[in-house]
């Protein structure tokens, strides 16, 4: 996300959330986020080929099908802006035209009869980027060769189920990722980063050492995360919000150094910032309190409120509204605290809802 995005989430963010007596707070903005939650259950094609969505903040995919008439297929990294992150079951079963197809680096993982029964494919090169492949991904292509490199999950699949493989070489890539979670991240998490290679001088994956750096977007000073280790989880907690740039290099058996850069964005937490009409008022006369909030992200929030005399122990809850607004009218003369409860609920329902309250004073004489 960029920077003016980063702004206009945070404008939204600090605008007045109206009370509403039912508890549907935010309507109209719900109506227009719902497509995003439902973005993991969304198929779409993009030109040649069908992809599944695999995440609600849409960064990953799996391809699903292959519409095209080429022979020979080089099956892009990204499609839409989306990392292609599989080769989904069924995803070239049956194919009769095509000859070779180049998996890209960024795939993890091969699935059920994703190259079954194509009758002229001859050749499919796997990087050592993917660690699963189905037992069944190529049933009935009694054509097909593997190439991939030595000692790669591709190389022993091939062993294993008796299917011709060459060794080739490969020019070493930095492909790392973002752990989420499938959530976003707050001021205050861990960014997790997946670091992943292929390609270049290694005898087994492990042989890859990487090195971690990351910045805010409009800085130009790096922080070093990790130096060059065998460790290929790297964790660090960024200390402001906004965009940040992140450099993962690689390092091969023979020194040499690849790298990519890769993005996130640090979200403001979820915050009650209400404020009342007056903080001092006569008896018998109304307050009202303003729902005000910071930092929710494609959601909406939901607030209670409670109030009580300096002299009682019990919590008086407030159920009268006005203009969408809480109107407190207290009882008796004194100091009073108003405790406004704010709860953010995301439209991704494996995300668990955030929980903030401040404490206002409030004078009546």
């Amino acid at each position: 996300m960029k920077k003016s995005a980063m702004k206009k989430i945070l404008a939204l963010g600090l605008a007045a959330a109206m009370f509403a007596g039912a508890g549907a707070v935010g309507t109209a903005a719900l109506s227009g986020t719902a497509l995003t939650a439902n973005a993991a259950s969304t198929v779409a094609s993009a030109k040649q080929f069908n992809y599944e969505i695999l995440d609600y903040m849409r960064k990953y995919i799996s391809i699903t099908g292959y519409n095209g008439t080429d022979s020979e297929v080089v099956i892009p990294s990204q499609i839409d802006g989306m990392t292609v992150d599989g080769i989904g079951a069924n995803a070239f079963y049956g194919n009769k035209n095509v000859i070779s197809v180049t998996v890209p680096s960024t795939v993890t993982n091969i699935g059920d009869l994703a190259f079954a029964n194509c009758s002229k494919l001859s050749k499919v090169i796997v990087p050592d980027t993917v660690r699963i492949i189905s037992d069944n991904a190529f049933n009935g292509s009694s054509n097909v060769s593997i190439c991939a490199l030595s000692n790669s999950t591709a190389q022993k699949f091939a062993k294993r189920h008796s299917i011709p493989c060459k060794f080739i070489n490969l020019p070493l890539e930095s492909v790392p990722f973002i752990y989420t979670g499938d959530k976003e991240t707050y001021i205050g998490d861990t960014v997790s980063v997946v670091c992943r290679a292929s390609g270049g001088k290694r005898e087994t994956t492990m042989d890859y050492q990487y090195a971690v750096y990351y910045k805010r977007a409009n800085s130009t000073k790096w922080t070093t995360a990790q130096n060059f280790s065998d460790r290929d989880l790297v964790e660090f907690v960024p200390k402001h919000i906004g965009d940040y740039d992140i450099c993962v290099k690689v390092k091969d058996k023979t020194g040499k150094v690849a790298k990519k850069y890769i993005s996130t964005t640090i979200y403001p937490k979820f915050k009650v910032k209400s404020t009342l009409t007056a903080n001092e008022i006569k008896l018998g006369q109304k307050v009202y309190v303003n729902g005000i909030f910071a930092g929710a992200i494609e959601g909406y929030p939901e607030f209670e409120v409670f109030y009580k005399n300096e002299n009682q122990t019990k919590w008086t809850r407030a159920t009268t509204y006005e203009e969408g607004r809480v109107v407190i009218k207290p009882k008796h003369t004194g100091k009073y605290t108003v405790c406004v409860r704010g709860t953010y609920t995301s439209v991704n329902p494996d995300v668990a809802p955030v929980h903030s309250k401040k404490n206002l004073t409030l004078a009546v004489k």
